[in-house]
């Protein structure tokens, strides 16, 4: 090797290192509370009022507490779900999705909802997707059983096949996972929730069953028949 590839070579190993020295990449709850910066960043009362005013926006749109015109947003959480990197030089994160919770407040009432969100290079990341109330699947596999819930609600009512406006409405645990103890430690196994959606005006709720499968590499869900829920 000649002295100008080798200088090529560590030009590129120190370009690295200041790069790398540069950018926090977080990949956990805990990096983050441990990163002043970050956890400035995403608990800022501004990163906090875009979820909401998305959440509100849906909540108008719903016909919920018409009447009420002031709002509180607290944020309660967030989970990574891939690496984010900051850069020290960048306002925003420019890698990485996670998915962070609010509390909403609205005179008298409050909603947990939850958001995934995607970083943008340079610029502002914007919430992808909102949702009110708490699931315990993850985003795979809510993916993967949403159509199965909304084919339940079709069954149900075959009127809701024509509608093209459907939203989630709320997502809550009926039944929390059952734990065994095993050798490992503390294992979950099944649950239930309650999904709800918004079918163009109608709201319907469909049971959900979860439960890991035999292999314990996955998780399984059942669909139950999805039934009129109350009018908001």
């Amino acid at each position: 090797m000649n002295a100008s590839n080798l200088g090529v070579r560590l030009a590129g190993f120190v370009f690295v290192g200041i790069s790398c020295a540069h950018a926090d990449i977080i990949t956990s709850m805990a990096e983050l509370e441990a990163n002043p910066r970050a956890a400035a960043y995403f608990k800022s009362p501004s990163t906090t009022e875009a979820i909401a005013q998305m959440a509100l926006a849906k909540e108008r749109k719903f016909g919920m507490q018409p009447e009420c015109g002031a709002h509180e947003a607290k944020f309660v959480t967030m989970d990574v779900l891939s690496p984010i990197e900051f850069p020290a030089e960048q306002e925003h994160p420019t890698k990485g999705r996670w998915q962070a919770i609010i509390e909403l407040h609205r005179c008298g009432q409050r909603r947990a909802y939850s958001a995934i969100i995607g970083a943008t290079d340079r610029a502002a990341p914007k919430p992808k997707f909102v949702s009110a109330g708490l699931s315990l699947a993850n985003e795979r596999l809510i993916i993967d059983a949403v159509g199965s819930a909304l084919f339940a609600v079709v069954l149900r009512d075959p009127e809701t096949s024509k509608c093209k406006d459907i939203e989630f409405f709320n997502l809550a645990v009926t039944e929390p996972p059952t734990l065994s103890r095993s050798r490992t430690g503390l294992t979950a196994g099944k649950w239930k929730e309650n999904w709800t959606f918004w079918v163009c005006g109608k709201l319907h709720s469909v049971e959900m069953r979860f439960e890991p499968d035999k292999n314990g590499n996955g998780i399984r869900f059942f669909v139950d028949a999805g039934t009129l829920a109350k009018q908001p």
